[in-house]
């Protein structure tokens, strides 16, 4: 009878390419999301001002806001 010899599993080489590769990955990953953040942040500023300055229009006398926009 003849026994092979038949490793089952991954060599260092493979794992070590897949963790590269996982690592290149999860840096563009955090990078994509990062920049997600600032334009979510951005827009909510943005939305924020905007909700003020309706509030300030709506409540102040029709004076008040032609000396915001009026000039």
């Amino acid at each position: 009878m003849k026994h092979t010899n038949k490793k089952k599993g991954f060599t260092l080489v493979e794992l070590v390419i897949v963790i590269a590769v996982i690592a290149i990955l999860a840096g563009v990953m955090i990078a994509t999301f990062s920049n997600v953040v600032d334009k979510a942040n951005k827009s909510a500023d943005l939305q924020e001002v905007k909700s003020s300055l309706d509030a300030g229009i709506t409540t102040s006398s029709p004076r008040a806001s032609c000396r915001l926009f009026c000039r």
